[in-house]
């Protein structure tokens, strides 16, 4: 799942056709109201292998709960 997870980000970083600006990734952020939080395409500094790295620091994969481009889920797990 990582791993598709990683192409996913990849491919909407380094596709020329994709604006950034559309990406939305909404993770795991205890305190936060509703303990989530949204990255956006362009907070994204890094796609490593196991983690995204915005400025504000590095978000596992596992804490992905929904990553979005124009308004559409391309991925969606349960948060519970």
């Amino acid at each position: 799942m990582e791993s598709d997870i990683r192409a996913l980000l990849n491919r909407i970083r380094w596709d020329e056709r994709c604006d950034l600006s559309q990406l939305e990734v909404s993770y795991v952020d205890r305190g936060r109201p509703g303990d989530v939080n949204v990255a956006r395409g362009d907070d994204i500094v890094d796609v490593m292998q196991h983690f995204f790295r915005t400025a504000e620091g590095m978000i596992p994969f596992h804490r992905i709960i929904e990553i979005r481009y124009d308004g559409e889920v391309l991925f969606a797990r349960e948060h519970g």
